[in-house]
């Protein structure tokens, strides 16, 4: 097999989970993951995976059931490759970015939170007279209230 290019490698083990030394659990989902991968970009992991801190730190396994599973493969395909995908389902994309940037927010990732923003602007000008819009909204003051 001939040597691939790094971004080529990065999705690469992303999508297989290849040489991955950690777990992300949500819902019916697993990730194989990389310390050396997330943990560079995220506080949260960094806190997650310590030694004697907390049971991840030991088992190499974070349970995130309470969240979507989408939106942190979304997350998790931006640590690999400094970009998200939307899913394939018919959901309101405006809302799809706006959880991007609450997980974003979450696992401290501000190159993420900064993408989500741009990208829920984006599609908020372009569809602010769509039905979705309000519920939109409603979301964006109880994640980012205004002063925060």
């Amino acid at each position: 097999m001939a040597p691939k290019g790094t971004e080529s490698a990065l999705h690469s083990i992303f999508d297989s989970g290849a040489y991955a030394d950690a777990t992300i659990r949500c819902g019916t989902r697993e990730f194989k993951i990389h310390k050396a991968i997330v943990c560079t970009q995220s506080e949260f992991f960094v806190n997650a995976f310590k030694q004697q801190a907390f049971k991840e730190g030991e088992t190499v396994i974070i349970t995130m059931n309470e969240d979507d599973p989408d939106i942190i493969a979304a997350a998790l395909e931006f640590l690999y490759t400094s970009k998200y995908s939307l899913p394939a389902d018919d959901r309101s994309t405006m809302l799809f970015h706006l959880a991007i940037y609450e997980i974003a927010d979450m696992v401290q990732n501000w190159e993420l939170r900064a993408l989500a923003e741009n990208k829920f602007t984006t599609v908020a000008r372009a569809y602010w007279n769509k039905g979705d819009f309000p519920l939109a909204v409603q979301k964006v003051y109880a994640v980012a209230p205004p002063g925060a």
